[in-house]
């Protein structure tokens, strides 16, 4: 299993591994990691590197800081207000 996860106090492009699962965390200001390890004999390097690539521009694509924050005032206002 690969998780993507926007940056946070691990840092950008950081990398937990786990003995079954490797969570990469992206971010859309650094460039993409380098290919783990474990996944050398499946996947190519110029392979991950388009694949990294094009889940770093659809997860932007959908994040919307700006509206969550928005989304979730509303929300705080309407749930006080009841």
């Amino acid at each position: 299993m690969v998780a993507v996860y926007s940056p946070d106090s691990a840092g950008p492009n950081s990398v937990e591994r786990t003995s079954s699962d490797i969570v990469l965390r992206l971010s859309p200001s650094q460039p993409p990691p380098l290919l783990p390890f474990e996944l050398q004999k499946y996947v190519s390097g110029d392979a991950w590197a388009s694949r990294v690539s094009a889940i770093i521009r659809t997860a932007s694509r959908y994040s919307k800081p700006q509206i969550e924050r928005i989304w979730f005032l509303f929300g705080f206002l309407y749930a006080t207000s009841c």
